[in-house]
């Protein structure tokens, strides 16, 4: 292998005292400066219209909470097409939204939302034990001038102690979204000393020209579970009816999807709001729509949901996957009580779709052959990490931690146009960056996709005494000239807010560099991808050939 050097950019940083959002340097949503992490701040705020979707909802209203809009929504009228993501993001963020770790673990307080998501004006029934009232915020997560959400919404109500399963709470009450702009929210439920999210998203009913942000409720429910249920030989099935355990309730989303939403909030292209749950139930909803993008970890998929990203994909749709083991565990959709069922089997991900297969097994973690200690976890004063981050689900799996995550992202093809502003070379290494799970380039596979561009080549092992095997990234084209880019490692999406964690849950803090590299990156394919069949304009170049070796 050709020598290989560290990056040694620096750039100036700053952070607010919790998780900070992504971002660079100061400038409008669109900017396209280098990206890094920024001290939190407000932008001026400007009065933007939303339209209301309406559509006929199967979630039932209840009485019993109370509530008003922000003073920023009192006036608003809509979302849907006419949605515009700049002026959103020009309104005041809320610089208080995060939740500490005091506050998150503190007992007494728990929650669910009686739906996945909503489109805007249905109302969300909200179940949650706790003792008295209880204070909700509805806090739209973007990008906001670096503050990372704004809240919407804030009202209360009145929660007593669930002693039952949490499949047989009743609802204490329900929420009215009319209002509401769509987005990907958490809900901050807040009595006493304890705090807990709860996501949600208000969805785009049309998709058309829109760059489709789809967050993977699917995998947290599934990862919800307790480890022993993975290790027995029948199927199980989960539920969305009970808290999230993870991410203080928020589960995967602040570690693995917000920072992806708001770098592509921030660049100011036309943003649709989706989960994995609402496409698996009606693929329509990707009718038209310019790109797909999904974060970190994304691996439970049913079949519906595989059909319908492969058929956006042969229609144009762009598609990009910012984490590794994508698709890669096979679940099915259970119509009652809002279930899914989990196969024990694991698949390999799509290559058809990816361009890449897993390295690791889809619950084993990678970790450098070359060296067992971790110089990311590294004291860095400039970054606190994720203070939700109570646990990894995507390294935490079946036995429990397998490894130290230690490997860095090898730069190969540095003319790739994703590479643009970034200042890598090849060869370059983003220290840490290779971590979780990883894929490599399927680049002898008779399924796999051609042209395909390898971004990135390093030498991993799977557990502490796995086998040595490959990581990259790739860049293809599709038949329909959609471009797609997947990423291959389980760390890229967290590195974009600076939340990474290894197997123990203790903050992985990577170098400024890297994330400065991540998040520019992220915004090359998220503008690229702003308008379908990018691959028509931005060809790979074939580059398999040189890495049949990752096979």
């Amino acid at each position: 292998m050709p020598s290989l050097r560290l990056l040694s950019v620096v750039i100036l940083v700053g952070m607010g005292a919790a998780m900070a959002a992504v971002g660079g340097e100061s400038g409008e949503p669109g900017s396209q400066q280098p990206g890094a992490l920024i001290t939190a701040r407000p932008q001026t705020t400007t009065k933007a219209t939303a339209t209301a979707t309406a559509t006929a909802t199967a979630t039932a209203a209840v009485s019993g909470v109370t509530g008003a809009l922000s003073p920023d929504d009192v006036t608003s009228a809509g979302t849907g097409a006419a949605f515009d993501v700049v002026a959103e993001n020009a309104r005041f963020g809320t610089v208080d939204w995060q939740i500490t770790k005091a506050q998150g673990t503190t007992p007494g307080l728990a929650g669910y939302a009686g739906a996945v998501s909503v489109l805007p004006g249905q109302p969300v029934p909200l179940s949650v034990s706790g003792n008295g009232s209880v204070r909700i915020r509805a806090l739209r997560v973007g990008w906001y001038g670096g503050v990372g959400a704004r809240q919407v919404w804030e009202g209360e109500l009145q929660a007593e102690p669930e002693t039952a399963d949490p499949g047989d709470w009743r609802p204490r009450g329900s929420v009215d979204t009319t209002g509401w702009p769509e987005g990907h929210y958490l809900l901050r439920l807040d009595q006493g000393e304890a705090s807990r999210y709860l996501p949600l998203t208000v969805r785009s009913a049309d998709n058309r020209g829109r760059i489709v942000v789809l967050t993977s409720p699917m995998t947290w429910v599934a990862q919800s579970q307790p480890a022993e249920a993975s290790q027995t030989p029948s199927s199980q099935t989960v539920s969305f009816n009970r808290p999230y355990p993870l991410g203080y309730g928020s589960a995967g989303f602040l570690q693995h999807d917000a920072g992806l939403l708001q770098v592509a909030e921030r660049t100011g292209k036309r943003i649709g709001y989706l989960t994995d749950y609402d496409v698996a139930a009606d693929p329509s909803l990707l009718a038209g729509a310019a790109a797909v993008l999904t974060g970190g970890d994304s691996q439970y998929w049913p079949a519906s949901l595989r059909t319908a990203i492969r058929a956006a994909g042969d229609s144009g749709t762009n598609l990009a996957f910012f984490g590794a083991g994508t698709g890669a565990r096979k679940i099915r959709l259970v119509d009652a009580d809002r279930a899914l069922q989990i196969s024990p089997d694991k698949l390999s991900a799509s290559v058809r779709l990816t361009g890449v297969r897993p390295s690791c097994s889809v619950t084993t973690t990678a970790e450098s052959p070359a060296t067992a200690d971790d110089p990311t976890t590294a004291d860095d004063p400039t970054s606190t990490g994720d203070p939700t981050s109570n646990g990894d689900p995507a390294t935490t799996e079946g036995t429990g931690p397998v490894g130290v995550n230690n490997a860095g992202w090898v730069v190969v093809n540095d003319g790739w146009w994703g590479y643009q502003g970034t200042g890598v070379k090849t060869n370059d290494v983003l220290p840490g960056l290779v971590a979780g799970r990883v894929d490599r380039a399927a680049t002898s596979a008779a399924a796999s996709v051609k042209p395909m561009q390898v971004l990135s080549f390093a030498r991993v092992r799977c557990g502490k005494a796995g086998p040595e095997v490959a990581q990259s990234g790739v860049y293809l084209v599709r038949p329909s000239g959609a471009g797609v880019f997947t990423a291959g490692t389980g760390r890229w999406a967290c590195a974009l807010t600076n939340s990474c964690t290894n197997q123990a849950g203790a903050p992985v803090r990577l170098t400024k560099s890297t994330r400065r590299i991540v998040v520019r990156i992220t915004q090359n394919v998220v503008n690229a991808f702003a308008e379908e069949t990018a691959g028509q304009r931005l060809s790979a170049k074939n580059t398999a050939a040189r890495f049949t070796d990752l096979e």
